[in-house]
């Protein structure tokens, strides 16, 4: 999960770089896999303090985190391609 969120984290640190950078983390419940895959939930906030749940963010980071994730995905697409 460190990899996931140092790849969402890197396209995510420039545009939010100000008065309040933002980073994302991932957090999970109870270890199952069921579990996991229901529950997956992505958290941003600033850089400095603990993450909160998306809805509880404003729309342009949560637009900017989506597209920091997308980023990350083309990233890892074209390593394998």
């Amino acid at each position: 999960m460190v990899k996931v969120s140092e790849k969402i984290n890197e396209p995510l640190r420039d545009p939010t770089v100000g008065a309040h950078s933002q980073a994302s983390e991932l957090d999970l419940t109870e270890p199952t896999f069921a579990s996991i895959a229901r529950s997956l939930r992505l958290l941003l906030g600033d850089v400095s303090a603990e993450p909160f749940p998306l809805s509880a963010s404003g729309l342009g980071y949560a637009n900017t985190l989506f597209i920091a994730t997308v980023m990350g995905e083309v990233d890892a697409a074209a390593v394998r391609i």
